[in-house]
């Protein structure tokens, strides 16, 4: 752990404090129970997601949707707002439509990736283009995975749930 405190410090990385590697049972998911892993709710618990979108019943469902699920939601219309929320509220995950008015997901998306805190941050672009040229750019912005319109539940959840598993491991 002090090595680990030392490079941070060389390397200039923004770190959280870290654990001892005995505590981190309690955090680990066993990949073995399928319950965990099918489930974004078995992981959902303590982290925090922002979601961006200018249509307000995808926002509403989002928001009812993910919060049930046990999910810390934060809302926004728009990328300025999304920036915002984001700043006030430190999210593990953001949900974004690609197009809303001001800043769009993908500017907003590169502006998140600016800044030192959120390296790490996961990144899911919600997008109604699937061409291989948009897709290609949304990647290149920093964006982690991609959902198309109209949002199917059951991708919805399994792209969640892995997201989830990876804002946890780090």
């Amino acid at each position: 752990l002090e090595e680990w405190r030392d490079w941070n410090g060389l390397l200039h990385i923004v770190a959280h404090n870290v654990s001892h590697f005995s505590s981190l049972d309690a955090i680990w998911i066993d990949p073995a129970a399928s319950e965990d892993v099918a489930n974004p709710a078995a992981l959902a618990h303590g982290i925090r997601l922002l979601i961006a979108d200018d249509d307000a019943a995808i926002l509403l469902l989002l928001n009812k949707t993910l919060s049930r699920l046990g999910y810390e939601v934060f809302t926004a219309v728009d990328g300025r707002q999304a920036m915002d929320q984001f700043s006030a509220h430190a999210p593990h995950m953001v949900i974004s439509d690609a197009i809303m008015p001001i800043i769009g997901g993908l500017d907003l998306c590169r502006a998140i990736r600016r800044t030192a805190s959120a390296r790490s941050v996961y990144f899911i672009l919600l997008t109604a283009h699937a061409e291989k040229g948009h897709l290609v750019e949304a990647f290149q912005a920093g964006v982690d995975d991609f959902i198309t319109k109209p949002v199917n539940a059951k991708i919805l959840l399994g792209r969640l749930a892995a997201g989830t598993r990876i804002a946890r491991l780090q």
